[in-house]
């Protein structure tokens, strides 16, 4: 493809997103580049119990592209170790299933050895 007929492409492509959006703008992408999620996932240390939480709920949101909120009412009966999958309510009140790698699976091993059995949320704060 020639430079001019990309510019054109890429032209088009802006103003079709830009009619989508109310304001006009092109709508923000929320995806983080590798290297920034290799900087959030550098944050976390292996030897508290606040850093095995925040891990296991950081590499599950970026393992899944689930939302905070559809986390946040993530109850252990929702998760199904054996096949490495869990079931949230999303956007709209429907049920979605999502599957996780092992290496996500490795983390919230971790966290289920430090979490408290009687929270009913999988995820809690510590503090």
């Amino acid at each position: 493809m020639s430079s001019s007929v990309y510019c054109i492409w890429q032209n088009a492509l802006f103003n079709r997103a830009c009619r989508k959006t109310k304001a006009g703008h092109p709508p923000r992408k929320r995806v983080l580049s590798m290297e920034k999620a290799r900087e959030l996932l550098a944050m976390f240390g292996p030897h508290t119990p606040q850093d095995a939480c925040d891990l296991a709920l950081s590499v599950l949101a970026l393992d899944t592209g689930l939302r905070s909120s559809e986390l946040a009412h993530l109850t252990l009966k929702n998760l199904d170790l054996q096949e490495r999958t869990l079931s949230v309510i999303v956007k709209g009140g429907q049920w979605k299933t999502a599957v996780y790698s092992k290496a996500t699976a490795n983390c919230i091993y971790k966290w289920l050895a430090d979490r408290d059995e009687n929270c009913k949320t999988f995820f809690y704060s510590l503090n």
